[in-house]
């Protein structure tokens, strides 16, 4: 019933889009629409991408970076006909798929636009899903829509490298934006409102492929509100120039320094926020613990004895740091919750024990900080037992025990209950949070 419900929906969309090209040209529901088009060699994609795109656009800004084929000569012979729609923009050398969309971006400002979308120029990105982004912007739901193909019925489509790639940087990019319900942050597939857009400092967009990351940290650090929309991927012959390693590697240097300057920038003024205060706490407590956990191994290793003291001391520190860490977390997703549409809905009641519930909710590409919770709860938990265990026989075996692991063994399972009633509190009030 559900997958019956989908296809029609999908069919209701696509007879409605067709409906739109038809109507001519004009403004879609009131407002100027631009598409920014970036192209790097993609002369056996860029006709077709200009032909079928929705009549209701205004203006077309092809962005031509430094193409090596015909692009620059098919786009220029669409934007010469009478009555054109395109513009074409050239860069002699090649800068960068972001720096293409930025250049597209201030010329659209510059024309006049409400709202500017974003199409890649090798057709992977289906004209007739534009007004499903359009749509969150225009009815004041959001300020930035993007495309969402990862929880697509049709997401298997996609090429498994790209899958596990896309998974792994969707994770890293909750984290750095702070958006923990967005996924496919690699979607180029987007819309941005005029108002949204003069927000950005466009100077500083990542000018390669981490441009989109880029701009979700900018948009949380704005307090915008950001639209996730579920659409099928679409692929076709076309090439990618993406470098797997290379490109990780660059946009996790690129998300790591993007995290630090959202929260700095954005819980410092007015005034400083306790979320920044709870994430500088972690900051402090987490790399003593582990640098004082080292030296007691050393001392272990080396002289065969080590103070429980200091044992205790380095527990205390990873704990309470690991505590602040996952507060931090937890209300920063809270913050930016107000700020983030889905047009899907996380499931609420899934079948099956509390680990799959765990791992299908708050794990994975689903990762919220619910989940880091639960995590750090269970791992406690296992610590807990095993040094309980070892305990009892030493007790057995020897007679005694200290009274100090007793106390660490005790301090571990408290703690570990903590973390677990905080989750179980936090995820009864999730939806309270964000009223």
């Amino acid at each position: 019933m559900n997958r019956l419900a989908q296809n029609c929906i999908e069919r209701l969309i696509t007879v409605s889009t067709y409906c739109y090209r038809r109507i001519g040209d004009g403004v879609y529901r009131e407002k100027k629409v631009g598409v920014v088009i970036p192209a790097l060699n993609e002369e056996s994609f860029i006709g077709n991408v200009i032909e079928t795109m929705p009549a209701f656009v205004d203006r077309v800004y092809v962005v031509d970076d430094g193409s090596t084929d015909t692009t620059g000569q098919i786009a220029e012979g669409y934007a010469k006909q009478e009555g054109s729609k395109v513009t074409l923009m050239r860069h002699q050398t090649r800068l960068g798929v972001g720096a293409s969309i930025v250049a597209g971006y201030r010329r659209s400002m510059s024309e006049g636009m409400d709202i500017v979308a974003v199409m890649a120029g090798d057709g992977q990105m289906d004209p007739d899903q534009l007004p499903r982004l359009l749509d969150p912007i225009v009815d004041g739901r959001a300020d930035y829509s993007k495309g969402n193909r990862l929880i697509s019925s049709r997401a298997k489509e996609m090429p498994k490298r790209r899958i596990r790639g896309n998974a792994m940087l969707t994770l890293f990019t909750k984290i750095s934006s702070g958006y923990y319900d967005v996924m496919d942050p690699q979607n180029g597939y987007t819309a941005i409102s005029r108002e949204a857009l003069e927000s950005l400092n466009l100077d500083r967009v990542y000018p390669g492929y981490g441009y989109c990351n880029d701009i979700l940290i900018q948009l949380n650090r704005n307090h915008l509100t950001v639209a996730d929309v579920v659409m099928p991927p679409r692929y076709r012959d076309e090439k990618s120039y993406i470098k797997m390693g290379r490109y990780t590697a660059r946009l996790s240097w690129l998300l790591f320094k993007g995290f630090f300057r959202r929260i700095f920038s954005k819980y410092r003024k007015p005034r400083v926020h306790p979320i920044l205060l709870f994430y500088l706490t972690s900051f402090i407590l987490i790399p003593a613990g582990l640098i004082l956990g080292l030296v007691v191994s050393l001392d272990r290793v080396l002289t065969g004895y080590y103070s429980i003291g200091t044992v205790l001391l380095t527990a205390l520190l990873l704990i309470l740091g690991t505590q602040s860490l996952c507060f931090a977390t937890f209300f920063d997703a809270m913050k930016s919750g107000y700020h983030m549409k889905t047009d899907h809905v996380r499931e609420t009641e899934i079948s099956g024990g509390f680990l799959s519930r765990l791992r299908r909710q708050y794990l994975g590409i689903n990762f919220h900080p619910l989940g880091l919770f639960y995590l750090v709860a269970i791992a406690l938990f296992i610590l807990g037992i095993i040094l309980g265990i070892a305990i009892l026989y030493g007790r057995v075996v020897t007679g005694g025990f200290s009274l100090g692991t007793v106390t660490l063994d005790l301090m571990i399972v408290v703690v570990g209950a903590q973390f677990l009633f905080f989750a179980m509190l936090f995820e009864a009030e999730r939806e309270r949070f964000l009223e």
